[in-house]
């Protein structure tokens, strides 16, 4: 039999062009945000800006792993081990991970290693559809395709379970670090509403997603939260603005700062919203000059939005920051942000002005 030409090939392959499906970009839960967060900020990481990563971080994915162990082991004995078994496996692989980083990874997760070992004996392995460590049909990752704007939309769940209620799915996400999830928490997290987004296109049977977020360091976990179906098209609005936001971004990113963002921010340092040094360990001194002119750049602003406050009132931003004085005996000028954000404050004594972060 005569072999087809490689311009045969592509005839053929162009014959069926119509029918495949176009190729689409992935796009992970975790990098859609950083670019609904800040473009720059997005931006500057997939450029490789960020560097190592804190050993919190770390410590964080290998307490997750370990509570993968613990599940799949839960499921490979077929719910024969009960509680105390699961909680062997489970301390077995904490004690087990990196040494250097062992003693963080305890800390993380030993507040809930008896709740959560009494929660897993209570499932049927059945009923556990995915979780992060499992193989396969039960591998954490899950997608959705959004043809329109040529994306692919990714992301991983903690523990997705099968629940006693009909048509509501259960989410477990395990929250290592030391901030405190709540329910409201929950509720406005653009990781959630995205897991909703992509459990509900999943299951397209499913009325509802019951979340709740364990506090692993803390042992305690949130209230259920639920995200209902007939409100995925104000999840997936979420989704589609931060996209475009992506979109427009791309070539051109900008920063969108604000205290509490770049407070948080680990690429801060190269962003042109406060200038670009070199790197600190090979110019520490530079680094040091820099931060004297900073803290005096800042008094500077403090006494000059002062003036500014004293003559035509209170200084607010579209984002909620806001610069004003209290009305004391001794006055103090504060930049006023969201909440869970951090005070810029200007003490006025009789002989200067000291600028402080309270």
């Amino acid at each position: 039999m005569k072999a087809a030409t490689p311009e045969e090939k592509r005839d053929a392959i162009d014959s069926f062009a119509d029918y495949l499906e176009p190729t689409l970009e992935v796009v992970g839960r975790s990098e859609l945000e950083r670019w609904a967060e800040c473009p720059m900020q997005a931006s500057l990481i997939e450029s490789g800006k960020e560097g190592p990563l804190p050993g919190f971080v770390d410590a964080g994915e290998l307490c997750h792993q370990a509570l993968g162990t613990a599940i799949q082991t839960w499921i490979d004995f077929n719910a024969s081990i009960g509680p105390q078994g699961i909680r062997e496996a489970l301390e077995q692989s904490l004690r087990g991970t990196r040494p250097d980083l062992q003693p963080q990874v305890i800390a993380a997760a030993r507040a809930s290693i008896w709740n959560f070992s009494h929660f897993l004996a209570g499932i049927n392995p059945v009923n556990i559809l995915k979780f992060d460590g499992g193989h396969e049909r039960q591998s954490g990752q899950l997608a959705m395709d959004i043809p329109t704007a040529g994306v692919r939309y990714a992301g991983e769940v903690d523990f997705l379970w099968s629940g006693p209620v009909r048509g509501v799915l259960q989410l477990e996400d395990w929250k290592s670090g030391w901030r405190f999830f709540r329910g409201y928490d929950v509720y406005q997290s653009f990781q959630f509403q995205s897991y909703a987004c992509l459990i509900l296109d999943n299951y397209e049977k499913i009325d509802a997603v019951e979340v709740r977020v364990w506090n692993t360091r803390h042992g305690t976990k949130t209230y259920p939260v639920l995200f209902e179906r007939r409100h995925l098209d104000q999840y997936m609005s979420r989704i589609y603005s931060a996209l475009q936001v992506r979109y427009e971004n791309r070539e051109n990113p900008k920063p969108t700062p604000t205290e509490e963002k770049c407070s948080r921010c680990r690429v801060a340092l190269h962003c042109p919203a406060s200038g670009e040094i070199g790197d600190a360990m090979k110019d520490p001194k530079a680094h040091l000059r820099r931060l004297i002119v900073l803290q005096a750049a800042i008094k500077q602003e403090l006494k000059l939005l002062k003036a500014v406050e004293k003559q035509s009132g209170p200084i607010e931003l579209e984002t909620g920051e806001r610069f004003a004085s209290e009305h004391k005996s001794k006055p103090k000028a504060q930049l006023i942000v969201p909440k869970g954000g951090k005070k810029v404050e200007e003490e006025n004594d009789d002989d200067s002005d000291e600028g402080s972060e309270g």
